[in-house]
């Protein structure tokens, strides 16, 4: 399997996660439902947040550097 299809997997993989995450975030924020979140619930939702976007940011940055390296 080449570099970028290598890449390109694990990325993918890690895609779900976060899709999995932002979709248990959601939850929790919406659906017009009153969720009393604690002040340790609201920084723990900060960090999944934050955690979430810089592997999205990064499997971006590391998948277009791979394609660009390999032609595609």
């Amino acid at each position: 399997m080449s570099t970028l299809a290598n890449v390109a997997t694990e990325h993918a993989d890690n895609m779900v996660c976060i899709g999995l995450g932002l979709e248990a975030i959601a939850d929790l924020l919406g659906g017009g439902s009153e969720h009393a979140l604690t002040t340790d619930q609201v920084n723990g939702l900060h960090h999944a947040v934050l955690a979430l976007a810089r592997m999205a940011k990064g499997a971006g940055y590391d998948l277009a550097k791979h394609a660009e390296g390999s032609g595609a």
